[in-house]
């Protein structure tokens, strides 16, 4: 019969150790492993983006008269004598500043403005172009486009016309008890005039009516009502009411000084 060894306590929990030891000896070898070979993938994709050739990594450098052109004229906007961190506007927007100039009749320019008026004078040169005229047939919508130009920078035909034309409008639109002896308001219906105009003329007098896209859900569209068109420029208005509101402040203190 074989002989069977019966561990005491001591022996047991000396084993026992030794096996807990090994096992958090296991966890940190598996931690560390795993550490490893993420650190090892980092920066094995680090190196693969190094070792990409540099011409799949190089920018295209837009060489063409339009882009030589508009790069130029963001230089000219800006002022790199002021450091963009102290002032950034000023860097950004001082050349702009100083080398650009309100022109008469106008109470203000940015870079929309000067856009527009590249556009405009563009647009000019091109249909006060008799030879592209003739290029295109009579009742196709470009040459429509250089009739009506003509027709507007014809002085003479407006000088004959006279203010006709505008009467004809308004007679048209519901007339107007200063225009006609015999107008009668029994028929004249603001609303309607109001709608008429907006719809033949693109004229909003009092509210401007748009459709577009919801802001929320581009599938839907919404109508937006806003104020019209009155005609006079807001910035003009606020700053001749302010010029107003000198005036009065100077006449007041004028007047107490005479009393």
């Amino acid at each position: 019969m074989a002989d069977v060894k019966i561990l005491d306590d001591h022996e047991i929990r000396r084993r026992s150790r030794i096996i807990l030891v090994l096992a958090v000896l296991l966890a940190v070898f598996l931690i560390l492993s795993i550490i490893f070979i993420t650190l090892y993938a980092v920066e094995k994709n680090k190196s693969g983006i190094e070792e990409t050739p540099t011409a799949q990594l190089s920018v295209k450098t837009c060489n063409s008269g339009s882009c030589v052109v508009n790069a130029a004229d963001i230089l000219n906007k800006l002022d790199e004598s002021t450091n963009p961190c102290d002032d950034f506007y000023q860097y950004s927007c001082g050349g702009f500043l100083k080398k650009t100039w309100v022109p008469d009749g106008q109470n203000y320019v940015n870079a929309i403005t000067t856009g527009t008026g590249l556009v405009q004078h563009s647009l000019r040169e091109i249909l006060q172009n008799e030879q592209l005229m003739s290029n295109y047939s009579e009742g196709s919508a470009v040459h429509k486009a250089f009739t009506f130009y003509k027709s507007c920078m014809n002085e003479r035909s407006i000088r004959n016309a006279g203010v006709k034309p505008m009467l004809d409008v308004i007679e048209h639109y519901g007339s107007w008890n200063i225009t006609k002896k015999h107008w009668s308001g029994d028929s004249w219906k603001l609303e309607k005039i109001l709608a008429r105009a907006i719809v033949d003329l693109e004229t909003p007098a009092f509210l401007s009516l748009d459709v577009t896209p919801s802001y929320f859900n581009w599938s839907e569209t919404v109508i937006g009502v806003r104020v019209g068109n009155s005609g006079y420029d807001e910035r003009r208005l606020s700053k001749e009411q302010s010029r107003a509101r000198l005036s009065e402040k100077h006449f007041e203190y004028e007047v107490q000084n005479v009393q």
